[in-house]
């Protein structure tokens, strides 16, 4: 994505299984999903028990207001 801004979050902690019968995501998860869709970007995760996160963030720039850019 041209004029965009790229962000990845990795660790190496429990993992998950987003494909589990039981699994839910979390608020935090939830809430980075609804706010880069709400900007027209795009949010992927990776993850697996036992191997850690790994989330990727793309964001446009363009058409920014002072509102949506947060300042």
């Amino acid at each position: 994505m041209e004029g965009a801004v790229r962000m990845e979050i990795r660790d190496t902690g429990r993992g998950f299984d987003r494909g589990a019968a039981d699994w839910r995501p979390g608020l935090g998860l939830a809430s980075m999903e609804e706010r880069v869709r709400l900007l027209g970007g795009s949010l992927k995760v990776n993850s697996r028990p036992g191997g850690g996160t790994r989330i990727l963030v793309e964001v446009p720039t363009h058409g920014q207001t002072e509102d949506t850019a947060g300042g």
